[in-house]
């Protein structure tokens, strides 16, 4: 896992806690391989992935594009994806795309 992202499973839950301020095309492929790692490897113990945003202040269309279809993705093998700590520049982007209608923020 890169240095932007630390990794730390709970009971059957594997939470991402993000140190970077950009969430973007940069630094999603690293955790796209990562994730697909975790489900080939994992799936069986693992039914909600949490993304913890607290230091993200922007998010760029790959990024959301990686949330969605990971979203998608857990969503057909009835699993969840968390998006928590949203900062309000970040929130205001589900907000206004109506994403926030469709993930489970906290």
């Amino acid at each position: 896992m890169s240095a932007v992202v630390t990794t730390e499973q709970v009971d059957d839950n594997i939470i991402y806690t993000f140190s970077a301020r950009e969430l973007t095309i940069f630094n999603t492929g690293d955790l796209e391989k990562d994730l697909n790692e975790v489900f080939s490897t994992k799936a069986d113990s693992i039914n909600t992935v949490t993304f913890d945003l607290k230091a993200v202040e922007y998010i760029d269309s790959t990024a959301m594009s990686f949330l969605v279809k990971n979203h998608i993705r857990l969503s057909r093998e009835n699993k969840k994806l968390i998006l928590k700590n949203l900062r309000e520049s970040v929130k205001e982007i589900f907000i206004k795309t109506r994403l926030d209608k469709d993930f489970n923020i906290v």
